[in-house]
């Protein structure tokens, strides 16, 4: 039973610590509280992503070999996606702008307050998002400062031609509306 949470991150990959748990009450017949300390307690092989938190303390664990490839970093996207966190809405923004956004879009289309009490801002969420290594910012032509994917190096000026087409086409439809 020791070796259950390894055997799980070994057949479905990097996975919220709450999914693991629930495994382990589904298909072990544990308790949820022993299920969440048989988790919290492997510490052998199992990793934890730093920076970034999920709701009701959950956290994002993986094997070290798991780590960049890419389930891992598709399931961490899913699983940001999934839980709804702010951290989730500013990927699915980039995700929904096919992985490049200008850094002045970002605070718009990531959908958080600017300076609100109990809210992450836009900074922050850029931040720890950039301190796991997910996000980053470069410099793209033609379009200034970008966030993008950390794994989508050497895309970005294929990424850009889509942006400026799209800015380029809103530019001439206001022009037209005028």
């Amino acid at each position: 039973m020791s070796d259950a949470v390894l055997d799980y991150l070994s057949a479905y990959g990097p996975s919220l610590t709450s999914d693991v748990a629930q495994f382990l009450i589904d298909n072990h017949g544990l308790k949820p509280d022993a299920a969440r300390q048989r988790v919290s307690r492997t510490r052998t092989a199992v990793k934890r992503l730093a920076y970034i938190t999920f709701p009701r303390k959950a956290r994002f664990i993986y094997l070290q070999k798991q780590y960049g490839s890419p389930e891992y970093w598709e399931n961490l996207v899913e699983a940001l996606i999934r839980t709804r966190s702010a951290y989730g809405l500013a990927i699915e923004s980039i995700l929904q702008r096919g992985g490049l956004i200008p850094v002045k879009h970002f605070a718009i289309a990531c959908g958080a307050p600017m300076m609100q009490a109990r809210h992450l801002s836009p900074d922050t969420i850029f931040n720890r998002l950039k301190q796991a290594q997910l996000l980053d910012k470069v410099l793209v032509s033609g379009i200034g400062e970008c966030i993008v994917f950390s794994q989508y190096d050497g895309r970005y000026e294929f990424l850009a031609q889509d942006v400026r087409s799209e800015a380029n086409y809103r530019v001439r439809t206001a022009q037209g509306h005028q």
